[in-house]
């Protein structure tokens, strides 16, 4: 009996995952298939044949969900970066079909891409957001606005830095009381359109700087604050190229979680991501976070969250530190994992690197009401029919480190597995 109920456990956690990509997690961050994984872009190392002699970072997204009465902020919806690197020919793209903005409306078809490029003397970072539709309100007051679009790149050629940059919303349209609302054809950043009885938008714009040694530039679409208090931020494009990292290249990311379905190509993308910048933070936390995830007796992922940190002193000191959170994670009701944290840390010391997944930890697994013991870091608890759990899975690299801080392995008597790691952090420090 006990047997049999744990397969049927299984059965249902991989449908519980599948479900949740089917829905997108109902404003959650869990993210469609990607041409090239940020573990795969910023992890996998620089490529020789297309080096560069810049530091190149960018990223994308579609949307953040911030506060009011909406029960999870969504973190950075289809997500893609370059965390750091200084290879030409990276590509990143991600896509989600639509998120849930409470009861409010939806967001559809949301698509990013990160990459580089390269063409005689021009090196260039580059990054694009598109969405094809916002759709808010019902009743009384509903606003859609169609077609959005951001575009940014910064580079160097024979004559230095330089850096561009557009934002496009196609149209804007709403009404009250059945009644349009006369709203401008192209309105300018800093320009605020009120919709009585739903909210308020804000055109926004963007940042940009460029120095002898460096160029970067942010563009940002709309904020959309909802009478609840909740605020939608829609869009945000970035590219950035420099020449300037005294102790070589900072890199890395935190992460919450990630997971592979029966060795398909469906995958969840990353859940809370943060890259860590190239030349550092100046030592202060940056992160991203998501309130959690809540599928009822299917799949249940509390507050979680990834996080960088990093500094460069001079040529021979700098550090690096990345964390991945996860408040608990329950998965078809039985199996659950709680206060799950993953560390990854690079330190350059005199021009010589230590590397270490020190507070990496797991306070507890259960499965069917039964407690186990936390397997030692790197050893493997396996609960028959139902999966195998290895914590703290430790991948060092030459210049750096990363740490799975919990993979689950689920099985459905088949060969095939689900993987799931819950908490991850990579950190590097590669020299120029």
């Amino acid at each position: 009996m006990q047997s049999q109920r744990r397969k049927s456990t299984v059965a249902v956690v991989t449908t519980a995952l599948t479900v949740s990509l089917a829905v997108g997690l109902a404003a959650s961050t869990l993210l469609a298939p990607t041409t090239a994984t940020p573990a795969a872009t910023s992890a996998g190392g620089d490529d020789a044949r297309g080096k560069t002699p810049y530091a190149l970072t960018g990223f994308s997204f579609g949307s953040r969900l911030i506060g009011g009465e909406v029960p999870a902020e969504s973190g950075r919806t289809a997500f893609s970066y370059l965390g750091c690197t200084k290879t030409a020919g990276l590509d990143n793209t991600n896509h989600l079909a639509d998120i849930n903005v409470g009861d409010y409306g939806k967001v559809s078809g949301i698509s990013s891409r990160s990459w580089t490029t390269e063409k005689g003397d021009k090196v260039a970072s580059n990054s694009q957001t598109k969405i094809a539709a916002i759709e808010l309100g019902s009743g009384n007051a509903k606003l859609v606005i169609e077609g959005v679009r951001l575009r940014t790149k910064a580079w160097h050629d024979s004559k230095g830095f330089h850096k561009a940059g557009d934002a496009r919303i196609l149209s804007i349209k709403a009404k009250v009381g059945g009644v349009a609302l006369p709203i401008p054809a192209n309105p300018s950043p800093g320009q605020h359109i009120n919709i009585p009885g739903l909210a308020k938008i804000t055109i926004l714009g963007g940042t940009s700087s460029k120095s002898a040694h460096h160029a970067q530039i942010t563009r940002r679409a709309l904020r959309i604050e909802l009478n609840d208090g909740t605020t939608l931020i829609v869009g945000t494009s970035r590219s950035g190229i420099n020449d300037k990292a005294p102790a070589g290249l900072l890199n890395g990311w935190g992460r919450a979680a990630s997971a592979n379905l029966l060795k398909t190509t469906i995958t969840t993308g990353n859940v809370a991501v943060q890259p860590l910048k190239c030349t550092g933070t100046k030592g202060e936390w940056v992160s991203n976070h998501t309130a959690g995830v809540n599928l009822p007796g299917l799949l249940e992922v509390g507050a979680a969250s990834g996080a960088a940190k990093g500094n460069q002193r001079d040529p021979h000191n700098a550090w690096a530190h990345t964390r991945g959170r996860i408040a608990h994670v329950l998965l078809g009701g039985e199996l659950e994992i709680g206060a799950i944290e993953a560390h990854a840390r690079v330190i350059k010391r005199n021009g010589k690197l230590t590397k270490s997944i020190k507070g990496t930890s797991v306070a507890y697994i259960k499965a069917a009401g039964e407690s186990f013991d936390v397997p030692k870091p790197g050893q493997t608890l396996v609960i028959p029919g139902l999966a195998k759990i290895t914590v703290a899975k430790k991948f060092p690299g030459k210049f750096g480190v990363r740490v799975i801080a919990v993979q689950v392995k689920l099985l459905d008597g088949s060969p095939a597995e689900s993987v799931v790691n819950l908490g991850e952090a990579f950190a590097r420090i590669k020299p120029q």
